[in-house]
Formats: structure tokens, sequence, C-alpha cells
């Protein structure tokens, strides 16, 4: 899906990319900083609620942004895809977590030693190029 959706438009990819980014990035920094409740205890004992809230807000924010000016979609359409794209951010990386979690593997690699692997940086974004795919075959 990730070939596929780079076929559909290569600005649909890179706004896929960079909404994750920012979703992960916020949603650790902000969980590190400020994070006192933990999202998910028996997944991921790092994740906390803060950090979740602030990475699903930044990347709605961002997504509402590229899709409406750079891609060029309807503001209520970049509103919905930025919703959706923000929640699969989120399972995508709570899913790989459990994956892990219920494999005994601490992390998918070592090339990002203590952040989960290679795997771990793009877990999020795997199930968005999925979405965006059909959310954008009709495009």
């Amino acid at each position: 899906y990730i070939f596929l959706t780079i076929s559909l438009e290569k600005n649909i990819y890179i706004s896929i990319l960079l909404i994750a980014s920012t979703s992960d990035t916020l949603a650790f920094i902000i969980g590190k900083v400020f994070g006192k409740k933990q999202l998910a205890k028996n997944i991921s004992p790092g994740k906390t609620i803060e950090g979740a809230m602030a990475g699903f807000i930044f990347a709605t924010i961002l997504g509402i942004v590229v899709f409406t000016y750079w891609i060029q979609i309807s503001m209520l359409q970049s509103i919905l895809y930025s919703i959706i794209f923000a929640v699969t951010t989120q399972l995508g990386d709570l899913v790989f977590s459990k994956i892990k979690r219920n494999r005994n593997i601490k992390d998918y690699g070592s090339i990002f030693p203590g952040h989960g692997g290679l795997l771990d940086r793009l877990d999020s974004v795997l199930g968005l190029f999925i979405i965006s795919y059909f959310i954008f075959l009709n495009g």
C-alpha cells in the first residue's frame, strides 16, 4: 500500500509521513514532559494519555492544514480524514506494541536503540497507507 499510495499522488504519501511523524514525535515529547496517566499499562507502559492526546491534536491540526491547502480537498473532508488518520496513527502504535508484548520482544531491531527499532518508527504509519489508499483512490 505504500507504493500504491505513492502511485496515487506523491504529495499524499508525504502528507501521511508528516502526519504520522508529528503524532509520534509530539506524543513522545509531551508524554515524557507532562505525562502522568498511563494510556495502556499492559500494552505499552511508557505511553501516556497526555502524550496520546497531544499526538492526536497536533496530527489532526497538521492534517487539516495539509489536506486543505496542499492536497486541496474540502475543509470538511480534511477534518474528517485528519481525525481518521490521527486515530489510526495512535492505534497502529498500540497494535504493534501489543504484538511486541505478546511475543516478548523488546525491540524490533537495533538501528534505533531504546526506541523499539526500525519497525517501531513505522508502526503508526503502516495502517495509514492502507486507509489513505482507499480514501484517496476515488479522489
